[in-house]
């Protein structure tokens, strides 16, 4: 299956927001008074996630358009 470098970047970022919202559940203050391991590691990864969706704001905003003939598509299948 194919699709263009800006498609895939704002569905990877739909989902990494996504994940991100569950995780912070995990370990919100407000419902838990302390972290279990599943908290401490939810937390870990939620501020990593945090640090990747700047990063791929940035690379699709050097993406060409979607829909431009010149963009060449990705194969997500392939190897």
């Amino acid at each position: 299956m194919f699709t263009d470098p800006v498609t895939l970047i704002d569905q990877t970022l739909g989902y990494l927001n996504a994940v991100a919202e569950l995780m912070k559940e995990e370990f919100d203050p407000r419902i838990h008074t302390e972290l279990d391991q599943n908290g401490i590691i939810c937390r870990s990864a939620y501020m990593r996630i945090h640090e990747l969706i700047p990063k791929l704001q940035a690379a699709r905003a050097t993406q060409i358009p979607a829909g431009n003939s010149t963009a060449r598509p990705i194969c997500i299948g392939c190897e």
